[in-house]
């Protein structure tokens, strides 16, 4: 199922709007990552037939390789920050991170939305 954690970077394909859920990120933000890892050949495109303005997004070969090379260096560094905490703060550094970063996107739409009204 598209969303899942991971599948982007197991073959499978996903929209820019299942990255930016999965990823936390926004739309913009998405997009231009999107943008830049197209131009890099990093990613390959299918049209959605049913809704033109959308794009199946999958790692291309070369995307691929180079998760191949970034997953392992960044599942080591995570066990190094993590190391010396015991499951239960983990977990709840993780609520705490997820929590601080949601309270940053509904400011950051604030702000959009604001700066919309006085432009």
């Amino acid at each position: 199922m598209a969303g899942d954690e991971g599948e982007l970077g197991e073959g499978e394909e996903m929209t820019a709007r299942d990255i930016a859920q999965h990823s936390r990120m926004g739309k913009v933000m998405t997009s231009r990552a999107v943008a830049a890892l197209g131009k890099r050949k990093f990613l390959a495109r299918r049209m959605n037939r049913e809704d033109r303005r959308e794009s199946f997004l999958r790692l291309s070969d070369r995307g691929r390789e180079i998760y191949a090379q970034i997953v392992p260096r960044a599942l080591a560094y995570q066990a190094r920050l993590e190391k010396g905490l015991s499951r239960a703060d983990a977990d709840a550094l993780d609520r705490i991170i997820t929590h601080l970063l949601e309270k940053a996107e509904d400011h950051e739409t604030l702000q959009r939305n604001s700066e919309l009204l006085y432009a």
